[in-house]
């Protein structure tokens, strides 16, 4: 283990960024993303927020319980309704939970300075100014609290240990790049707080993260989890509305994005749809923030553009770009030459044409009457105008494309099919 800083530790550990919790059986969180959107037509319909989980397509599929890993577009959750996707690098700002970076230290408790430039976390020693990036980061603590104590938890702290740094390829590949080019940092954090069983964040990664029983400062027993997180800088996300932007504010200057794997976020910079994941980020040809706007709403089905995901946990999905640069490696499973029907067509403002919606292959009851009328009257209902003379939710076959030819033919970025 390595040298924990000041806190009366609760032993809970994390998973990458989104984990169930000491002595706690993992929770079904598919229906507690923090995407919560006002009563409309579709939620008094089927009993709740429209789909809260989002795809799991092209990763292995998330465990039960899965947090916000797969099941949202937020980040990690510390439990007691505890969620964020964000932190400031100023020890003075706090994110969206009143959360702030209290301290940062290495392996040995040596103070570091806190830095993210693109996807990578930097921790800077303040004696000797040495740059620490990548695996010198192991064993490295980021302790996260309340100073100002804005909120009913302002007591609590969480010790965030980067337990490891790795790398794995994009799922888009840049052509004629090398394989350094096509590569990313990958974070394993674990997590202890001093709010006892409920802290958690996302859940373990799939296939990879076993967990393990400890023996707690109580003398009771532990479940230690671990996951994987990416971070990045440069872009920011609107949960509510599914929106992108790269405008820097001076509220967001030192902002930095911080998402679990599963997430529809964390799936963007897989896709190298943000602004971290560009090979040269002065290239014209790179995806715009239209195009990344485009993908999120592809990833969270947001077919009325308006924030509302018509998905739910592991449904996986195809897609193709329209891209100049990057291409999917087949290994991201999510191909459209593997595609069994289409979808629909994406444009930042949502779907221009819908297919067969993803949600008609589930098996949930809640989605049993679920139909494209009921999802075009749900559109209209918050506005998207479904009578417009563009093709805005029109059926997709009358605009000329199918499964297998003449995907970007109609103005749109990006399509997205089901599975044979």
């Amino acid at each position: 283990m390595t040298k924990a800083m000041p806190l009366a530790l609760i032993g809970c550990l994390v998973a990458g960024m989104g984990y169930a919790c000491s002595r706690v059986a993992f929770r079904n969180t598919a229906t507690e993303t923090n995407l919560r959107q006002p009563a409309t037509a579709l939620e008094t319909q089927y009993g709740g927020v429209v789909a809260k989980a989002e795809d799991d397509a092209g990763v292995d599929p998330p465990v039960p319980g899965c947090g916000t890993s797969g099941c949202g577009t937020n980040g990690p959750w510390l439990g007691d309704n505890i969620r964020f996707q964000t932190l400031h690098l100023s020890p003075d700002k706090e994110n969206e939970a009143h959360l702030s970076i209290l301290d940062f230290r290495d392996s040995e408790g040596n103070p570091l300075t806190i830095d993210v430039q693109r996807d990578q976390l930097m921790g800077i020693r303040q004696a000797t100014h040495q740059v620490l990036t990548g695996p010198d980061l192991a064993g490295a603590q980021l302790l996260l609290g309340h100073p100002g104590a804005k909120s009913a938890h302002g007591a609590m702290t969480y010790v965030l240990t980067l337990e490891k740094v790795s790398y794995a390829e994009y799922w888009a590949r840049c052509r004629g790049c090398d394989d350094a080019k096509n590569q990313f940092p990958v974070y394993e954090f674990s997590v202890s707080g001093n709010n006892g069983p409920n802290t958690k964040l996302c859940a373990p990664t799939p296939g990879k993260h076993t967990p393990t029983v400890i023996e707690d400062s109580d003398g009771g027993d532990a479940v230690n989890l671990y996951g994987d997180a990416v971070i990045f800088r440069g872009d920011f996300y609107d949960d509510k509305t599914h929106t992108v932007s790269t405008t820097v504010t001076p509220d967001n200057a030192d902002l930095f994005n911080i998402t679990c794997f599963g997430t529809a976020i964390s799936k963007l910079h897989l896709l190298r749809h943000t602004s971290a994941s560009q090979v040269n980020p002065e290239d014209r040809q790179n995806p715009t923030v239209e195009d990344r706007q485009t993908m999120l709403r592809l990833l969270t089905a947001d077919y009325c553009g308006n924030g509302s995901s018509f998905t739910e946990e592991r449904m996986p999905l195809k897609l193709a770009f329209n891209s100049r640069i990057y291409s999917l490696w087949d290994s991201a499973k999510y191909s459209m030459n593997d595609a069994g029907s289409m979808e629909a067509l994406w444009t930042p403002d949502g779907a221009m044409c819908i297919g067969t919606p993803r949600l008609l292959r589930s098996s949930s009851p809640r989605w049993h009457d679920l139909t494209v009328d009921r999802i075009r009257q749900m559109c209209h209902a918050v506005g998207k105008k479904t009578d417009a003379p563009s093709p805005a939710l029109e059926d997709c076959s009358k605009l000329n494309v199918d499964v297998r030819r003449n995907w970007f033919t109609n103005g749109n970025y990006a399509i997205s099919g089901n599975p044979k």
